[in-house]
């Protein structure tokens, strides 16, 4: 079995655009809390999940990495313990996104027991955590607890058969993320994530994280966060759980931390103040590597003479606005759009 040769190891994949990464030595305890409160799983009892967690693997997967293409082998049961997927369907090189996929929802069942390839791509819409189940455990989980086979298989043709389509422009109102960035040196990120983090809270409860603090409502706020613990992703998921909008903030060009915030957004906002000429910046080269993912609007802080095309080609920006430090009714405007 090649997977038990690979021992924390990185896995390279030919389809990925980062890499899949195998955690072998994940505690059982963190595979069996996923399991178990997972309704599809918690009928296996104690014993049962204890023994199901010891045979599984936990996979990590970089937002923006794919968990397998469309067309390729079934080769596992997965589920989604922390994170976001999205099941996209290629055709004659357009992608369509069929549905995402939440915590607690498993993916590849059916082409699995139908020996059949993947009817459709699935990636990482945020930084996740993905529980591989090999396929002869599962085979052997429907012989030993029918009703679990019987509620897989339900759940399963459910999820492909009424699935409703997403509507035309459900993406944008599903914003949740937000990556607040800066193009250059010294742009007023700060001022934008909090004027923006106000006025989302009319709408939601939001909150905004700047890899070291978290910032909330009713005056909040939770420092010394490690984000590069292997936790953090689990963090960041129940923190996207608990709030309506979470606010991704970096003030640096370029940094682990700078990535992490374009990976885990669903827009991305780049911050440039006015009287500053358009210029390529290490950020600029972020946001292009990113251009597969979260849309980008460009915002301008000042009344300042600008050249908001240039800074829009540059960084990949489909929009640009203008706001002012202070002027609430401009971060009002920026919300609702």
């Amino acid at each position: 079995d090649l997977s038990a040769q690979l021992v924390s190891a990185a896995l390279p994949c030919p389809y990925c655009p980062h890499q899949l990464i195998m955690v072998n030595d994940a505690p059982h305890m963190d595979i069996s809390e996923a399991l178990r409160s997972t309704p599809l799983f918690a009928g296996l009892g104690r014993i049962g999940i204890g023994r199901l967690a010891r045979q599984c693997e936990l996979l990590r997967l970089p937002g923006g990495a794919l968990l397998y293409e469309q067309g390729a082998p079934a080769d596992a049961l997965y589920l989604l313990a922390h994170g976001r997927l999205r099941a996209e369907r290629v055709s004659d090189g357009e992608s369509v996104v069929l549905r995402e996929l939440g915590r607690g929802e498993t993916m590849g069942g059916l082409s699995l027991i139908a020996e059949m390839p993947h009817r459709a791509r699935l990636r990482a819409v945020r930084d996740s955590e993905v529980i591989r189940i090999p396929p002869g455990i599962v085979e052997r989980m429907f012989y030993r607890h029918p009703r679990f086979g019987r509620e897989a298989v339900r759940t399963w043709l459910r999820n492909v058969l009424y699935s409703p389509p997403p509507k035309a422009g459900e993406d944008r109102r599903s914003v949740r993320t937000i990556a607040v960035v800066p193009v250059h040196h010294g742009a007023s990120v700060e001022a934008v994530a909090q004027g923006l983090a106000r006025a989302l809270q009319t709408r939601g409860a939001t909150a905004r994280i700047d890899g070291h603090c978290v910032d909330a409502e009713g005056g909040r706020r939770l420092c010394q966060l490690s984000m590069d613990a292997a936790d953090s992703i689990r963090y960041l998921d129940d923190l996207e759980t608990e709030f309506r909008y979470v606010i991704y903030q970096t003030d640096t060009l370029s940094s682990e931390w700078a990535a992490r915030c374009l990976r885990q957004a669903d827009r991305v906002v780049a911050v440039a103040s006015s009287g500053v000429p358009a210029q390529r910046t290490e950020m600029s080269e972020l946001l292009r590597k990113h251009a597969d993912g979260a849309d980008v609007e460009l915002v301008i802080v000042g009344d300042g003479v600008t050249d908001p095309l240039a800074w829009r080609e540059l960084n990949g920006a489909r929009l640009h606005h203008r706001v002012g430090v202070g002027r609430r009714s401009d971060f009002e405007r920026l919300a609702r759009l």
